[in-house]
């Protein structure tokens, strides 16, 4: 279940904190004046239809565009205009659509390359990783691309959080998926927040995100057109921002 936003203390310093971000490619502004806030054991859901801008606000999150105006401030520190290594030491890491996997290498060679984001305080072992997804352990010496799509998404999602990140950023972790599969992704996801992690998930399947997420906001021309819990973007009253 998702955490209630009255669950976090008043003073607890928001581990994400977005104000007033722009950003774009070159000359193109796709994002205006885009805000949020984000604390440990969260989930946010970013929602809105193909082009909203989604997919641009996790890469200026993630450093690998920088933002055109406005601050991110990544526990604390002002991690905008870092580049997207920093960002990720730092503690915040992004699972693409897609999923980026290498499809002939084992899965295992896949966990493994996420080590390079290991901030000071370590990683998980693979281990540990297998203790929390014993799919991707049974799975281990396969080779990637030999996986299912949910499988794949499971994958991917344990090689971001083997450098131990405070903020997890997805972007459509459904695409593709069958809904048993989307389902299984997002209860994983679910049970990771319950261990303190902050989820940032961009999603079309509305649906989904926001079973997972406490709050949401909805993009549409790459600005925030509706902001509120999740129990109160469930139902029909999306569909009028996804026109």
């Amino acid at each position: 279940m998702p955490t209630s936003a009255e669950s976090v203390p008043a003073q607890a310093e928001p581990v994400l904190a977005v104000t007033g971000v722009d950003g774009g490619y070159g000359a193109l502004r796709v994002l205006r004046s885009v805000s949020l806030t984000l604390h440990s054991g969260q989930a946010v859901a970013v929602l809105g239809a193909n082009g909203a801008g989604k997919t641009t606000l996790l890469r200026t999150l993630a450093g690998v565009l920088s933002p055109l105006e406005g601050t991110v401030h990544l526990a604390g520190e002002s991690s905008g205009g870092w580049s997207a290594e920093r960002v990720a030491r730092h503690g915040m890491t992004l699972v693409p659509e897609g999923r980026s996997l290498f499809p002939d290498m084992s899965v295992e060679d896949n966990l493994l390359m996420g080590t390079w984001a290991a901030r000071r305080s370590g990683s998980f072992s693979l281990t540990e990783i297998y203790d929390q997804f014993p799919i991707v352990a049974q799975k281990s010496r396969a080779r990637a691309g030999s996986l299912s799509g949910g499988q794949q998404q499971l994958v991917a999602i344990a090689r971001a959080l083997i450098s131990k990140p405070r903020v997890l950023l997805l972007d459509e972790p459904s695409l593709g998926l069958a809904p048993r599969a989307v389902a299984d992704v997002m209860d994983q996801l679910a049970r990771l927040v319950e261990t303190g992690l902050a989820v940032v998930v961009a999603e079309q399947n509305a649906p989904a995100a926001l079973r997972l997420a406490d709050r949401a906001i909805v993009l549409r021309g790459g600005q925030i057109v509706a902001e509120a819990s999740a129990d109160e973007l469930h139902g029909g009253s999306l569909q009028k921002y996804y026109l």
